[in-house]
């Protein structure tokens, strides 16, 4: 029987001619889902958080969310919020929203205080449906909140917020079914909020068409197919969780687990559970997984790769590989973007960099007046997309950050790198995290790997502020390697004096317990260098 539902041909292959397979008006979020329960609605479509779910139930556990929403005055063009875990029912919002034609916003779950607030007032939402266990976080925002309604999850009455409308989901009862919005590859369909750490958060507003295009560059570069199996610890909140794997793995019709969490003593078990053979990596999970005692087990297992190489020192990727079986993968994307830089599994260089371009996008290096700068010369990473929609469509009610981020036609990342002769692209540092002092580029991220160099550091933390004659000086933060004890700062510097070229040296060093962190984990040098005092620090002798 021929198949009429969206399908993605498996991979490798050229991500043009893959993407080609599903004709332009049928690529949306919608019309994934609807062609999908058409055929053999009865087949397990993916598993979250340990339960798995048919087409079927996908479709109407979505139907009952766009019913909600519109019952609650939400329609085609509207933005609603979703403040969930990795569950069954965050992947019902997806497709609800889709249903119904609303952007659909993700909330990251770590958010609080302010940094919440600003997401759920900026993004115009009217509507937020929460997990009953984050409540309390709305709660405790409320007063900055203005008519808007919030519908929990899960058995039970919804407690009352003051100042908003709470409803439990068997509140609305019988519902008839939302009609089902036009809508075209262009239309917005996401919006994730970035983190925020030098600013307040912005709204990357994502069309429909976003899936597809990443979905088909995963599928070409890593070789991707129906008889593969994703897996992913990350957050749905995230554009990694969301697109490299849950998308992507429905595109291509390939077995999708999506784990609540990602937690080091049940990782491998649920690997060999669930047959996985692609994994989404993100953060400290590579480190902690090679800090683990080695295992007879450690080999046991389908997983043929794991994208992310680039949270392991480049030092000890050869010993993940060889110690797990596993070929790792390193790439560049943002949340704007999608993956625009990755590299084969196949490919000898695989993770010695952050991939090569990728067909579908034009990426050059460009210096501060947008002019190429030659090979393996620094300057700032500058893309374009070659295919329609594949890319973020604006920053959310800002834009004149969209202008700017788009100058002469190109997406300027904020990233400084550069391309070898082989071209392969190379990751330097944040450009606002760059600090110039004697006339001189200094990255962070080589400062920062000098001072963890050293055994008796944990972690490092660099930035500049403000010297003699309007230039820079180098403070840095560590936290020692083993909690409570007190480092030697004189010694470090010692060993970074021997390690760094003069001008790169840092002129402050300071100790912190630990580094305070954004809500989507990163280092929060934001705040670090709000809170620098550069007298009470560490100084070299004159």
């Amino acid at each position: 029987m021929t198949s009429n539902a969206i399908r993605l041909p498996g991979g490798p292959g050229d991500p043009a001619e893959i993407l080609a397979a599903v004709p332009w008006d049928q690529r949306t979020i919608q019309r994934l889902l609807l062609t999908r329960v058409a055929e053999e609605p009865d087949v397990v479509a993916l598993t979250v958080s340990g339960e798995s779910l048919t087409r079927r139930q996908v479709h109407d556990r979505a139907r009952r969310v766009a019913a909600i929403l519109a019952h609650l005055g939400v329609g085609p063009g509207d933005v609603a919020c979703q403040l969930v875990g990795n569950t069954p029912d965050h992947v019902a919002f997806v497709f609800g929203a889709a249903l119904l034609g609303a952007v659909e916003c993700p909330v990251n779950t770590a958010l609080q205080g302010d940094s919440l607030a600003h997401v759920l007032t900026h993004s115009t939402a009217r509507v937020v449906f929460a997990d009953r266990a984050l409540l309390a976080q709305v709660q405790a925002v409320a007063g900055q909140l203005a008519d808007v309604a919030v519908v929990t999850w899960g058995p039970g009455e919804a407690p009352a917020i003051d100042g908003l409308r709470t409803f439990a989901e068997p509140d609305f009862g019988a519902l008839p079914d939302a009609p089902i919005a036009e809508v075209r590859p262009q239309d917005p369909s996401t919006m994730i909020y970035t983190s925020g750490t030098t600013g307040k958060a912005k709204g990357v507003l994502l069309p429909h068409h976003f899936a597809y295009a990443t979905a088909a560059i995963k599928v070409g570069v890593w070789g991707l197919s129906e008889r593969d199996v994703l897996l992913t610890p990350l957050p749905l909140f995230h554009s990694n969780g969301r697109y490299s794997t849950l998308m992507t793995g429905l595109l291509v019709h390939a077995g999708v687990h999506v784990l609540p969490r990602f937690s080091a003593s049940t990782f491998w078990p649920t690997v060999r559970e669930t047959g996985a053979t692609e994994v989404g990596s993100v953060g400290t999970m590579g480190p902690i997984l090679l800090a683990r005692d080695p295992s007879p087990d450690d080999r046991n297992h389908r997983v043929r790769m794991i994208h992310g190489a680039g949270t392991i020192p480049p030092e000890r990727r050869p010993e993940f590989e060889d110690r797990f079986g596993i070929r790792l993968v390193n790439g560049f994307a943002m949340t704007e973007t999608g993956h625009f830089s990755t590299i084969s599994p196949d490919d000898p260089q695989r993770y010695a960099a952050s991939g090569r371009a990728v067909p579908g996008f034009d990426m050059r290096i460009l210096d501060d007046h947008d002019e190429e700068v030659p090979r393996g010369t620094v300057g700032e990473l500058c893309i374009r997309p070659l295919v329609p929609f594949s890319m973020l469509l604006e920053y959310f009610r800002q834009p004149e950050v969209t202008v700017e981020t788009f100058r002469n036609f190109w997406f300027h990342t904020g990233d400084l790198a550069y391309i070898d002769d082989d071209g392969l692209l190379f990751w330097t540092d944040r450009k606002k995290d760059a600090i110039r002092r004697r006339g001189e580029m200094i990255s962070s991220i080589v400062v920062e790997n000098a001072a963890t160099a050293h055994p008796a550091v944990g972690e490092a933390a660099v930035f500049g502020v403000p010297g003699a004659l309007g230039e820079e000086e180098v403070f840095l933060y560590v936290t020692a390697a083993v909690a409570g004890e007190t480092l030697d700062l004189a010694a470090l510097h010692a060993t970074m004096v021997g390690l760094l070229p003069a001008f790169a040296v840092p002129a402050y060093v300071a100790q912190l317990d630990a580094l305070p962190r954004s809500a989507t984990l990163k280092i929060d040098k934001k705040a670090l260098k709000a809170g620098a005092r550069p007298r009470e620090a560490w100084q070299p002798p004159k």
